[in-house]
């Protein structure tokens, strides 16, 4: 089986509904957990509720506090494991979801044949295009002060010169394109095929990170004991919201997260 774990707050609800649906259409077994972390708004909830309450390949579940995306996450499988056992199945793959994702035929099928024949692999990622087919180039190094600073905060005027162009380039692995397989530093969070013991062993996401930079913490800890890959074979499509250049709530969280971050890897400013 395969299981997943999709974390809402606040979340749109056409996005959502896409998720899910491309979701249930994937021919394999799977069990989604739909973990909604006390969204102060309650009309998407409500109507995921009464649409899927009843569906047996899918869990809703309604937590009264928010303890950040990666603690949602982890619930979620929590709850995954205790659905396979009382079907007294094993997981074998455990898929970490956002909640704005169409996801394309035979995905999940494509992914866990490929992590099947290669034992080795913990953490698979797929190509993550735009909705308009258009790559996005989100496979990373490992972050630095100066990358994250530099995507955030410089402006226009700036970052197009040719030093800049040149570092994100390196920061975002364009030589190594994405149309092959590559082994891959900092995986995007926002679809990631773990193998279940991997996730098991990675005792998940790290609850410390609430929001932000998780997705960089658990790819470096998954490289330490297994093979991150991407795998451009599976396609999902995204619609990218980056929420941290239009909040500036969501750019001070950011910035916290990368704090604790460079606190637990070492800091590093270049």
């Amino acid at each position: 089986m395969i299981t997943a774990s999709l974390v809402i707050y606040n979340s749109d609800l056409n996005k959502l509904c896409e998720t899910i649906e491309t979701f249930l259409l994937q021919q394999i077994e799977k069990y989604l957990v739909i973990i909604d972390n006390a969204s102060p708004k309650r009309e998407t909830i409500n109507f995921i509720t009464e649409k899927y309450n009843t569906h047996k390949e899918i869990a809703i579940v309604n937590n009264l506090s928010n303890k950040g995306y990666g603690a949602g996450n982890n619930l979620g499988f929590l709850i995954a494991q205790q659905f396979a056992k009382i079907k007294n199945c094993d997981i074998l793959y455990h898929v970490v979801l956002n909640p704005d994702l169409i996801i394309t035929h035979n995905c999940f099928s494509k992914m866990s044949s490929y992590m099947d024949s290669h034992p080795e692999i913990g953490l698979l990622v797929p190509k993550i295009c735009n909705i308009d087919g258009s790559t996005q180039e989100i496979n990373k190094e490992h972050p630095t002060v100066f990358d994250l600073f530099a995507r955030r905060f410089l402006p226009n005027f700036i970052a197009k010169k040719n030093f800049f162009i040149n570092r994100d380039n390196y920061y975002t692995r364009k030589a190594f394109g994405y149309d092959k397989i590559v082994a891959v530093p900092f995986a995007s969070g926002c679809f990631m095929m773990f193998r279940a013991e991997i996730y098991i062993k990675l005792n998940g996401f790290d609850e410390n990170f609430f929001l932000y930079m998780e997705d960089a913490d658990i790819s470096r800890r998954a490289n330490n004991i297994c093979k991150v890959l991407f795998y451009p074979e599976a396609v999902v499509k995204h619609h990218w919201d980056r929420a941290t250049h239009k909040n500036y709530k969501m750019t001070l969280r950011a910035i916290y997260s990368a704090i604790i971050y460079f606190q637990k890897h070492g800091l590093k400013f270049y």
